[in-house]
């Protein structure tokens, strides 16, 4: 170890369609490609508007393209129909058609976006042409780019029925649809089917306002969206850019969007396009490190002894552009004989900031991993006189048979004594409260004989000096001696990871949802009933909010 030394103006509108004053109407987000109602609810909405345009955004999972479809309904003749491919950037034109054929534009649509030949999708009898006998490619006064791009598999078919002018073959009757469109009132979808990056970009390019929600077995997270620009974050206790790059590392889970939604506070300092990019890069890193072998488990040992600290910033400057005294910090907790997890409890960080500090001292070759437990010389650990066996029956009674913990009113009493021992050695100490629910027609309390097994794997992961106990009726707490709320989080964490790390055998096709409610003395309390009933109120926010990780300063 080293020693510290553009506008434009009004423009006259086609004679049979008034100019638009009001602006297209923006039917709700599609996250999958567009079925035949939607796009019979797409015309039907485009009729009751008479000249307004309609449109309708759709994405595709697996597809980083974001698509959008067009109508409106001119006073005489067919719907115009308007298809639409891009990123984030902006969309392009793909092609144009009057039609009144529904079967022929959903082909189109799912040629476009799925890239199956249309071929495949559109079979000869449903080639009826539109009365007006005529199909409109890109207009001369669209953009060069829109007009020479290539229509891909539709092209060949649009062409195709340009170039045959044979009379009509009938029009095809739409089916009737009843009402207004109905306006959702939030989108949802999972992250295993559209990432995250994605689902940003198209709320980006639909400049929607509103919130976005996450719900994660690696944790829960909201992000406030103004016309298309986030503008806030939270994930547990994190926020802000820091926030955004930490729901990035989430491989799965559930979102929903409510639109509307508006926040005070605005803590993102960068645009969208760059914390993608930051993302993508700690992704990368974090891909990295778990490939070779990194968990929370995993041991971090010192490639050099007796490094000096001129060596070290020589060694480190060769890897990412990461803060030095941050990875000098770091590396001074580097022992070989405490896990990732225990690190972090001893220095706190975001992920967003320990994945790039690890990985760069990983890559350079500062740092080795090792997944073995560290052998601890044989020494006498237990007095001869202790008598084990006395002191488990003693504490049997203190707790419940059900679940193997302690009772209420026992773990009350070491809330209590902790607090006398602050007042003694003024360390901080934190309480969390916790629910085990599970998903089954809407959120219930977990079996008693699952809630044992979950139980059991949060002792396994806790320190011996923690106390695990039942907190009022229905909910559990964990009391951690001499540890600040920054680092309890970082328990909290683990315990989700934990918890869900396996099925548990009664419930294993329900999904596990638990939320946390985090307080400290003296962060957030000096005494004990308020220090209780700020870890209620976090965790009763945590549980409003669906986000998994309440501190509870983060609510004041």
């Amino acid at each position: 170890m080293f020693k510290p030394n553009s506008n434009r103006g009004p423009q006259a509108a086609p004679q049979s369609v008034p100019k638009n004053i009001a602006g297209p109407l923006r039917l709700p987000q599609l996250w999958n490609p567009p079925a035949f109602e939607d796009i019979a609810a797409l015309l039907s909405a485009a009729q009751k508007e008479g000249a307004r345009m309609v449109e309708l955004p759709f994405s595709v999972p697996g597809a980083d393209n974001l698509f959008q479809i067009k109508c409106v309904q001119p006073d005489n003749g067919d719907a115009e129909w308007t298809f639409s491919s891009g990123a984030l950037t902006g969309l392009t034109q793909i092609w144009a058609i009057p039609c009144i054929d529904l079967q022929l534009i959903h082909s189109l649509v799912l040629s476009e976006s799925t890239g199956k030949d249309s071929v495949d999708l559109i079979s000869a009898s449903s080639f009826n042409r539109s009365t007006t006998g005529s199909i409109a490619l890109p207009s001369a006064d669209l953009p060069e780019q829109s007009t020479s791009q290539t229509l891909s598999g539709a092209s060949n078919l649009l062409q195709g029925l340009a170039a045959n002018g044979a009379a009509d073959s009938g029009r095809v009757l739409l089916p009737e649809v009843v009402g207004e469109p109905q306006q959702q009132a939030s989108l949802e979808g999972d992250l295993q089917k559209l990432n995250l990056p994605a689902v940003l970009q198209s709320l980006s390019l639909s400049k929607m306002t509103g919130r976005l929600g996450i719900a994660s077995t690696f944790g829960g997270a909201d992000l406030f969206i103004v016309e298309g620009s986030p503008v806030h974050a939270t994930t547990g206790d994190t926020k802000g850019d820091h926030a955004v790059l930490e729901m990035l590392l989430w491989p799965s889970g559930k979102f929903k969007f409510f639109e509307q939604e508006k926040c005070t506070d605005y803590t993102l300092t960068k645009r969208l396009e760059n914390l993608l990019m930051e993302g993508l890069s700690l992704l990368d890193q974090h891909n990295y490190l778990q490939s070779a072998g990194l968990n929370m488990d995993t041991i971090l040992l010192q490639a050099y002894r007796n490094l000096s600290e001129m060596q070290f910033e020589q060694m480190a400057s060769r890897g990412a552009p990461v803060s030095m005294a941050l990875q000098k910090d770091f590396y001074m907790e580097v022992d070989g004989t405490t896990s990732l997890y225990e690190l972090l409890l001893r220095m706190p960080l975001a992920k967003a900031d320990w994945v790039p500090v690890v990985y760069n001292l990983v890559s350079v070759g500062l740092v080795r991993l090792s997944n073995d437990v560290p052998k601890v010389k044989a020494a006498e650990l237990i007095d001869k006189d202790l008598d084990e066996q006395a002191i488990v029956a003693a504490i049997r009674p203190l707790h419940r048979s059900e679940t193997g913990i302690f009772s209420y009113p026992v773990f009350q009493f070491f809330v209590k004594n902790e607090l006398a021992r602050h007042e003694t050695d003024a360390k901080p100490f934190t309480l969390i409260v916790f629910d085990l629910l599970v998903e089954k027609n809407g959120q219930a309390a977990m079996p008693l004989s699952a809630a044992k097994v979950a139980l059991e794997r949060i002792e396994g992961l806790k320190r011996p000096i923690d106390i695990l106990g039942h907190f009022e009726t229905f909910d559990f707490a964990l009391l951690l001696p001499q540890t600040a709320a920054r680092s309890g989080a970082i328990v909290a964490q683990r315990i989700l990871e934990r918890v869900n790390a396996q099925a548990i055998p009664g419930i294993e096709n329900l999904t596990i949802n638990m939320a946390f409610g985090i307080a400290s003395c003296p962060q957030h309390s000096k005494t004990a009933g308020t220090l209780l009933a700020a870890a209620t109120e976090a965790k009763r926010q945590a549980r409003k909010t669906s986000i998994a990780i309440v501190e509870y300063k983060a609510m004041t």
